[in-house]
């Protein structure tokens, strides 16, 4: 830096001249900081849940439209079944009763009965296009399922005389872990009395060489 006297630079000041003899004045310190420094890790970011791990692995279903090529018609169904039904009700009443998909507009011979319709349509069209795509997305309504019978016993709980031989869980109810606590002392408590009132080996031994003795015919002199 210059002398304040002389207005001369110092020896001290040259390390602060640049390539082109200007002095570049240093930036002051950055202080430090005086606050207390944390210690530890830091937070543990938390666990991704099954839900967000699955959608990470598995892509999105991509759904093919499966279009009505009929002319004029904009129909876009979700699959085969319901194009299928589309075409017979919308487009198998027509008279003269004539296929117009497209790429046999006009040119396939007039129908006289449904049955005949409805196989071309099915053999000509669709049946190739659904080799590509599959079947599409089923939308049936899920059907009830009416209650069996109660005393009904699946056959792979039954032996070869048709007898039940492997017992089922059905209507079985869930112990709880008191109940479970409260058996398993009952358990031990009948294993302990078994064994006190279980007779020793010993006596058992020494009954069976006595019956024995009892039983021995001792030789003549």
């Amino acid at each position: 830096m210059p002398s304040t006297k002389t207005g001369r630079l110092t020896a001290s000041a040259y390390k602060y001249l640049d390539k082109d003899g200007k002095v570049r004045v240093p930036a002051p310190p950055v202080p430090k900081s005086t606050g207390p420094k944390r210690r530890g890790r830091p937070p543990r970011q938390p666990s991704p849940t099954p839900r967000g791990v699955w959608e990470k692995l598995v892509e999105p279903p991509q759904y093919v439209p499966f279009l009505c090529e009929w002319p004029g018609c904009k129909a876009e169904l979700q699959n085969v079944g319901t194009l299928r039904r589309h075409i017979r009700i919308v487009h198998g009443r027509a008279d003269p009763l004539v296929c117009r998909w497209a790429g046999c507009d006009g040119r396939s011979p007039e129908f006289t009965q449904d049955y005949e319709f409805q196989d071309h349509v099915d053999e000509i069209h669709l049946v190739p296009f659904v080799w590509h795509v599959g079947d599409g997305p089923r939308n049936e309504r899920c059907m009830v399922k009416q209650e069996s019978d109660p005393d009904y016993v699946p056959t792979y709980l039954l032996g070869a005389d048709g007898e039940q031989v492997t017992p089922s869980v059905k209507n079985q109810t869930i112990e709880d872990f008191s109940t479970w606590r409260e058996n398993r002392r009952r358990l031990r408590q009948i294993i302990l009395q078994r064994d006190a009132n279980a007779p020793l080996e010993e006596e058992d031994e020494d009954d069976s060489d006595e019956e024995e003795d009892d039983g021995q015919v001792l030789p003549a002199y």
